[in-house]
């Protein structure tokens, strides 16, 4: 009979040490578990911050492209604007010079006129003076002829 308690105190002692034994692995394998399951979180946390990253760095790219483009469209705009000006002035100071060009012909045909009546004016004195001259002279001969 005390063989057989001390057999079955070792077979107790040893189902106890085997339930032990299998508690502790299982304890291990859920540690092991817990701690990949953490390092796959974590991984998934850095990949997703590099993907923000490259697409906050690709939003702001864009920004500055669009930015970049913008200023160029401005800064065309302000050199057609200012060829516009150019252009306007041009025309301006060519009508001027064609309003200054066609004002002194008008005064040289005025002034053409006038000299042309004036020596028109002339003339018609001086057929008069001689007309007048002619008939004097013919009314003195006239005169003499008729004392004669």
């Amino acid at each position: 009979a005390a063989k057989k308690a001390a057999e079955e105190e070792a077979a107790k002692k040893a189902a106890e040490e085997e339930a032990a034994t299998t508690a502790f692995q299982e304890e291990a394998k859920k540690a092991s578990e817990d701690e990949a399951a953490k390092k796959a979180a974590e991984e998934e946390a850095a990949k997703k911050a590099a993907e923000e990253e490259e697409e906050s760095k690709k939003a702001s790219e864009e920004e500055a492209a669009k930015k970049a483009a913008e200023e160029e469209a401005a800064k065309k705009a302000a050199e057609e604007e200012a060829a516009t000006t150019a252009f306007q002035e041009e025309a301006k100071k060519t009508s001027e010079e064609e309003a200054a060009k066609k004002a002194a012909e008008e005064e040289a045909a005025k002034k053409a006129a006038e000299e042309e009546a004036a020596t028109t004016a002339c003339q018609e004195e001086a057929k008069k003076a001689s007309e007048e001259e002619a008939a004097k002279k013919a009314a003195e001969e006239e005169a003499a002829k008729k004392a004669a």
